[in-house]
């Protein structure tokens, strides 16, 4: 079994798109999913399966049984255990930085042409499938999130490091 973490965005956020988590693990569970756990309230869905869950796969059940459209990246525990363990920010508030994820390998050419230091004291570290990024006044008043989907064209759905480490505790344990 491969322990993973779907994480859904935009659901249950500024009171738009609410899933009671009940509902959502059901919807995992009837995919033959086991071991299904939701963290927070904000669509983070721990779980086992025999093989790697497809993002597109998951989008389509909560979009029929849930009436939700939402975006799903998946990572398994071992990748999240990594990212964790990479930190680049590890001698930052934990309340400044947060990680992206994106649901396929980042374009390094797409990288290279946004200007990070414009968006100065916000900072960025590309990894993979995600991005680290310091955010010093915090995602709400942030400049960098929104660019970096716009330019890099994909949808990227962000957590804090609070948040990603109690993943990580649930998906590597």
């Amino acid at each position: 079994m491969i322990r993973q973490v779907a994480l859904l965005r935009g659901i249950n956020v500024g009171g738009k798109n609410i899933v009671p988590m009940a509902a959502l693990r059901e919807v995992f569970t009837s995919l033959g999913h086991r071991e299904v756990t939701t963290v927070l309230q904000s669509g983070n869905v721990v779980f086992s399966a025999s093989e790697p869950a497809v993002p597109g796969d998951l989008e389509a059940a909560i979009s029929e049984r849930l009436a939700v459209t939402c975006r799903v990246a998946v990572v398994t525990g071992d990748e999240l255990g990594a990212v964790v363990a990479h930190n680049p920010f590890a001698g930052q508030a934990a309340t400044t930085v947060h990680v992206g994820f994106v649901g396929a390998p980042l374009d390094p050419r797409s990288l290279g042409a946004i200007d990070v230091a414009s968006f100065a004291p916000e900072e960025l570290v590309p990894g993979d499938r995600h991005l680290y990024l310091h955010l010093p006044g915090g995602m709400g008043r942030a400049r960098m999130p929104s660019h970096l989907e716009r330019r890099l064209g994909v949808p990227i759905t962000y957590r804090n490091w609070a948040t990603v480490t109690r993943l990580a505790g649930q998906a590597c344990g």
